[in-house]
């Protein structure tokens, strides 16, 4: 899939002005989208989510001030440059302060707007991971204090149906009930146990030298008795390269995020779906990396969920937890310092890369 272009948002009373711009930022490689007024612009960040918006201040409708301030309280995390013809340090000043990320005034060059473009993006960028992070420290600080808590009274639950089930009378529906209980302690166990890897902090042991190959056709094979359970009749291919060579990864930590990956694109895929998990190995000028990339045809992903996907607790399924993704970006990104991305297209399918740099240890985790 190819990558999705930025969408810039370009709010102009200036035909001209919008033409050249839109046009030049196309060529460029963005994705220009034009309002005339302020209204328009709202109208627009709501419907289309741009990546940036290019404000003009003076406005037939409203000033810059107004459409910044309400970008600002209902699209705080898209970055925005105020550009204006009547420009003075004051001004500046005040945009900054209402939480423009830049101020251009006008004419400015074409390299001056681009550059601007690009620096906003980057600190927007730089801003998400940063904001991501501190809040994967604090679930990694909270889950173990949730688990425990829900641990210890899961244990008297379950002693407590395995006497209730020794002794109660043999009938349908207090049977059906015991059942439903059996079924949601393992289902909150289960949570428990994905709290409690997600908190885990790497330790740099259990690392070697692994044929990922192999690692790959280990859990494809270890699917079959669920994939031959399941009425979908899934197809689940694999196209391995045979020259990749071995990564220093743990083994244990790759079987998780690989079986994770497996059983959401089963669930994701209609009957009679496919699966591909395929192996390469990139060498690039300063980086050698190999991939494992696992693709479905399945219902896919609305574009606007994409960065929520490894959020935790962030789920579209009916019964999902939502901590499987947010656990294999930290095996991949915390413990290998490699790189885990999704591609989708809704009602298309989806495609998950993992990719891992190729070292001596030098790229994983050091110990305490």
């Amino acid at each position: 899939m190819p990558e999705r272009r930025k969408k810039i948002l370009i709010c102009d009373d200036n035909l001209d002005f919008l033409r050249v711009t839109a046009e030049m930022l196309r060529v460029h490689g963005y994705e220009p989208l034009a309002a005339k007024t302020g209204k328009q612009a709202l109208e627009k960040a709501a419907r289309f989510g741009p990546d940036l918006v290019l404000l003009d201040y003076r406005l037939p409708d409203t000033d810059g001030a107004a459409v910044l301030g309400e970008l600002r309280r209902v699209h705080d995390a898209i970055p925005v440059i105020v550009m204006t013809g009547f420009g003075h340090e004051k001004l500046a000043a005040r945009v900054i302060k209402l939480g423009a990320m830049d101020y251009l005034a006008k004419p400015f060059k074409s390299g001056e707007l681009l550059k601007s473009i690009e620096n906003a993006l980057k600190a927007a960028e730089e801003l998400r991971k940063r904001q991501e992070l501190e809040k994967l420290v604090f679930w990694g600080k909270l889950f173990p204090l949730v688990a425990h808590e829900i641990r210890t009274p899961l244990h008297s639950i379950g002693g407590a149906l395995t006497l209730i089930k020794s002794r109660h009378q043999d009938d349908e529906t207090t049977t059906r009930a015991l059942q439903i209980i059996h079924e949601e302690i393992v289902r909150l166990n289960e949570f428990v146990n994905q709290c409690l890897d997600f908190s885990r902090r790497p330790s740099g042991e259990g690392f070697d030298f692994i044929d990922l190959n192999e690692t790959v056709a280990f859990c494809v094979q270890l699917m079959q008795p669920f994939l031959r359970s399941s009425s979908k009749k899934v197809r689940l291919e694999t196209r391995l390269e045979k020259s990749l060579p071995r990564a220093y990864v743990n083994l244990y930590g790759m079987k998780q995020v690989l079986i994770n990956l497996l059983k959401n694109a089963v669930e994701a895929v209609p009957k009679g779906g496919r699966i591909v998990v395929k192996t390469r190995y990139k060498k690039e000028r300063f980086e050698e990396s190999v991939e494992i990339e696992v693709t479905d045809n399945g219902v896919g992903v609305r574009e606007e969920d994409i960065p929520d996907l490894f959020t935790p607790f962030f789920s579209r399924k009916r019964r999902g937890i939502g901590l499987g993704l947010a656990i294999c970006r930290k095996i991949v990104e915390e413990d290998h310092h490699g790189r885990i991305r999704i591609e989708s297209q809704l009602s298309k399918g989806t495609t998950v890369t993992v990719t891992l740099p190729v070292g001596t240890g030098k790229n994983t985790v050091q110990e305490a």
